[in-house]
């Protein structure tokens, strides 16, 4: 979110002269555009993490780890493929459900 393309892309805002100290601070995403592409991987996370027990019931673990990680990568491509803010988010809350599926099934432990 601070890349100036990036800014650019989702704001519409032309590229601000560097000279121009005004218009390099009003060369932002809006902090309600940014709290939106932040919290809503977590919201898909929730989700996913919710739905993935009763999915490892009637799948198995090991299909429903896989699944997670198809769904992630769906969600990265519809990212990476975005220019406008509702493609991100709808690619971000699908990246969510696959990091929930992948978080809640997979038994990591640390030592």
């Amino acid at each position: 979110m601070g890349m100036p393309y990036f800014k650019h892309l989702y704001t519409g805002l032309p590229y601000p002269d560097p000279n121009d100290k005004a218009a390099v601070d009003a060369f932002v995403l809006p902090s309600s555009q940014q709290s939106l592409l932040t919290s809503i991987l977590s919201c898909g996370t929730f989700f996913g993490a919710i739905i993935a027990g009763d999915l490892a019931d009637h799948i198995g673990r090991r299909w429903t780890i896989i699944s997670g990680c198809l769904v992630f990568s769906v969600g990265c491509v519809l990212q990476t493929a975005s220019t406008g803010l509702a493609l991100m988010v709808v690619g971000r809350l699908i990246a969510g459900f696959g990091v929930g599926f992948i978080s809640a099934i997979s038994e990591l432990s640390f030592s």
